[in-house]
Formats: C-alpha cells, structure tokens, sequence
C-alpha cells in the first residue's frame, strides 16, 4: 500500500519534471502517460534495470492485444522478445529463490499455491502477461482522459477547483473511454441473453465499451462527466461497481487498484502545474477495436 504509492508519486514526479511548459511541444504519451506504468512494473519486478526492458514490452504487446490483423513479422518480433526475457529471467528467477527480496518476481518465485510452488514456466509467463496487461492498458486510459479533459476544459477546471473529484473523474474515463473495449469469453453453460441462446462452448466477444453505454444503467450515458462517481467511485475498481471497464465479477482485473492509484497520481500532477492544456495541432483521432485510444498527445502544457 504505502509502499507503492510512494513508488508511483516518484516516478510521476521524475516523469513528469521533463514535461516542457507551453509554448514548447510535450508528447504526453511518450513521455509521460507510457513511461510511468513502465516503470512501475519494472520497479516491482526488479526488471527496470534490464536495459532491454522497454524493448521487450513494446515488441510483446505489438504481437499479441495489439496484432489484431495477424501480421506474422509482427508475431516473429513479439516471440523473439518474449525469448529474451525468458531467457533474462532464468537466472534472475534463480537468485530470488535462493535470496528472496521485497518485489513482485520474489514474491512470485516464493508462493505457493495449494502446496506447490510455481514452475519457473508459469513464472515466466505471469511477467510475460504483466508487461501487456499492466502496462499498455492504464497508459491508453490515461491518453484517453487527457483527451476528453482537453475537449471539456469545463471538466478539467471543475478538477483544479475540486480535486476530491480526481478518483471520479478516473472511474468515469474507464466508463466514457474505457481502453479495452471488448474481452473474448467461452459460455461455461447453456445462457439465454435477449432472446439469443448461447451454446456451451461457444466463444462471446463481449463489448465492455457498450456495456458502459448502457442508458438503463447510466443517465446521460454519452456524456463526459467527472462527478458522476463522486459518490462511490472507489466500487468502480471492485466487483461492486456498475462500470465495466475492468469486467466484472470473478474476472474484474486484479490490476484495477494500481491503475487507479497510477492514474490519479498522474492526473493530480498535471492539475498541480499546469493551467490548461491544449493540443499541439488537431486532435488526434482514436484508433484500436479491442484496444481503444489516441495513437499519439502531442499537446501544450500552460502553466498554472
């Protein structure tokens, strides 16, 4: 908990002290918004230090959420990087079995589940899915809010004005532009949903995005609104809540709560220094099916 928190408020902060004040150009996404969940991760597994690291993420997520088209140099690229950090991760895995620390890996290479401990493979795998889940998703959600915050600066003012409406305006980004906005499931039983029958066995893409839509459960479901949650934002994170930008039920993401701390941290900074900001040129579109959101945020940061 304070750990991590402490860990994220640094890394925001050394990111975030590189941002260059208008009129100068800030490319938010690569220099912000992309490098904080990075080196999150890489801190809590130990991997920051690896200098390959941001390579091996870039090139594993190219070839797996992101390859919807199937390009196999794409997929060659993805499947020699996940070799190298397999192959970096062998010894690494060894010395934090023998001398355990306090990170992630260590943690990992001691648990034990039902009285087994995890295989090195399985351990692999987990750091291989951290570096496309944990990552990706929460920089594409912060792209996203930036972007609605710079098209309602009505919404953003209301911000700087109120910041207990920071963990609303979170929950509300993940509802209005939620960055997955669909997630493939496999009917476990026999389920009839309006007047469909779903066969067991077969395959759902379940569209997160429109769930979020729904007007039976939201009022004003297409409008952008950053005291929405002001009541109960903290559920939208759990099972409990009615948003469905992590899921929901026993497949909620087990992730939700350091994304939100990782995104309201980095939302209070930009409220901290800068007055306004607006884009550098038009505003960029977004682009993705199942991954959703702007593909760059060149913008300009006015100082408060």
């Amino acid at each position: 908990g304070g750990d991590i928190a402490e860990l994220v408020q640094a890394l925001v902060d050394e990111f975030g002290a590189s941002l260059p004040s208008a009129p100068a150009v800030a490319d938010l996404k690569a220099d912000f918004t992309s490098l904080v969940p990075l080196a999150v991760i890489g801190e809590m597994m130990t991997m920051r230090g690896a200098t390959a690291f941001p390579d091996w993420y870039h090139r594993i997520v190219a070839a797996s959420v992101s390859n919807v088209t199937g390009d196999p140099e794409v997929h060659a690229r993805g499947v020699a990087a996940r070799t190298d950090l397999f192959d970096w991760l062998t010894p690494e895995i060894d010395a934090k079995r023998a001398r355990p620390g306090d990170d992630l890996l260590s943690d990992l290479c001691s648990i034990e589940f039902e009285g087994e401990a995890l295989t090195n493979d399985e351990i692999k795998s987990f750091c291989a899915f951290l570096l496309s889940a944990g990552i990706e998703t929460t920089d594409r959600a912060l792209v996203n809010l930036c972007c609605e915050l710079i098209a309602h600066d009505e919404q953003w003012q209301r911000l700087r004005d109120d910041r207990s409406l920071v963990a609303s305006a979170v929950a509300e980004i993940l509802r209005h532009r939620p960055p997955v906005q669909a997630s493939i499931r496999q009917a476990a039983v026999d389920v009839e949903l309006a007047d469909v029958t779903i066969p067991a066995g077969d395959k759902v893409m379940v569209l997160l995005g429109a769930a979020n839509h729904d007007p039976t459960v939201f009022a004003d479901p297409d409008v952008f609104d950053v005291g929405r949650f002001a009541d109960n934002a903290g559920a939208q994170f759990t099972p409990a809540g009615v948003n469905r930008g992590f899921g929901g039920g026993a497949h909620t993401c087990t992730g939700s709560l350091l994304a939100k701390l990782e995104m309201e941290r980095a939302l209070e900074y930009l409220l901290d220094r800068w007055a306004r900001i607006t884009h550098a040129g038009d505003p960029p579109p977004l682009e993705g099916f199942v991954l959703r959101s702007a593909p760059e945020l060149r913008v300009r940061l006015h100082p408060a």
